[in-house]
């Protein structure tokens, strides 16, 4: 019988998707890194109405709909 080890571990591979380039990742911390260093002044985890006004591509991420400003 054959085991899948990568099981529970790919649920989430690359969760954290940059909204402003091609960079992903499946660590908070990383995805926090990088906005913070290569796109200043942005937000880290856009609001839809952020998202809107940015003319980004929504992700469906639980913060997309926070309406947080």
């Amino acid at each position: 019988m054959a085991y899948n080890y990568d099981y529970g571990k790919t649920k989430y591979k690359n969760y954290f998707q940059c909204y402003y380039c091609e960079f992903t990742t499946d660590l908070d911390l990383d995805y926090q890194k990088h906005v913070e260093r290569n796109h200043l002044s942005k937000p880290l985890y856009p609001s839809i109405k952020q998202i809107q006004e940015l003319l980004l591509e929504p992700q469906d991420k639980i913060w997309d709909n926070l309406g947080i400003e």
